[in-house]
């Protein structure tokens, strides 16, 4: 009898020691940051200080969903110079993508509560285009393969278009994979030939959707070129 009373407590404390340290799962939204601030540093998210987006590049961050969330976003090292700083009302499994543009001392921003189109089973690739170049001119968007027909037109500073399907098969044309970017006259500004590996690639993309952004200044060099970086909603 004795031994069942043991045998009774026993599993009794190791229940209720179970339940104190029950894993406590928290509401989440996801935060895609691309951060293209001209002479920009890494951007730093208020709560994520182990992580960061490099400048001229991306992020995929994790946040509390909630009535409250707050999101700042500063440059590495000078909490003082903010690039992004408000409150979401998000709630679980929300999606937000925020692109972080102007200039490391006049920061200007786009944020956007997405709503993804689903994968495609087909051998397409889902395609929107933004225009994070200060100052720009409006922006057209067309195929190597296809250089007389625009993907997408007269975009102008800050302004994003609506997700596009467009034919990606395994084997592309020629062309198939070089997006160009197109001024109102249709001089070609910059291109970019998405590479057959990596995160953004042929390989990967297919069935995907993605984002082109323009970024940079016009004759500008090094992190300051007009050129594409590629956001991936995957």
């Amino acid at each position: 009898m004795k031994k069942n009373i043991y045998l009774f407590a026993t599993v009794l404390i190791i229940f209720s020691g179970c339940k104190k340290n029950e894993i406590k799962r928290e509401a989440l939204a996801t935060v895609s940051v691309l951060n293209v601030v001209i002479d920009g540093k890494v951007a730093r998210l208020n709560t994520a200080l182990r992580d960061s987006c490099l400048n001229m590049d991306y992020k995929h961050f994790s946040i509390l969903a909630k009535d409250d969330s707050p999101l700042k976003l500063y440059a590495s090292g000078l909490q003082s110079i903010t690039y992004y700083n408000q409150s979401l009302r998000a709630k679980s499994g929300d999606i937000y993508s925020l692109f972080l543009t102007g200039t490391h001392s006049s920061p200007e921003s786009v944020l956007i509560k997405e709503t993804i189109p689903e994968y495609p089973s087909e051998e397409v690739i889902n395609v929107r285009l933004i225009n994070l170049v200060p100052e720009s001119v409006p922006l057209s968007l067309t195929l190597g393969n296809k250089p007389t027909e625009n993907v997408f037109s007269n975009i102008g500073y800050k302004q994003v278009s609506e997700f596009k399907t467009i034919p990606f098969p395994t084997i592309l044309p020629d062309g198939g994979k070089l997006f160009q970017i197109r001024d109102a006259s249709g001089n070609i500004l910059t291109t970019y030939d998405m590479p057959d590996f990596g995160t953004v690639s042929t390989s990967s993309s297919r069935h995907r959707n993605i984002t082109v952004a323009v970024k940079g200044v016009n004759g500008g060099t090094g992190d300051k070129a007009f050129g594409v970086v590629v956001l991936p909603h995957y």
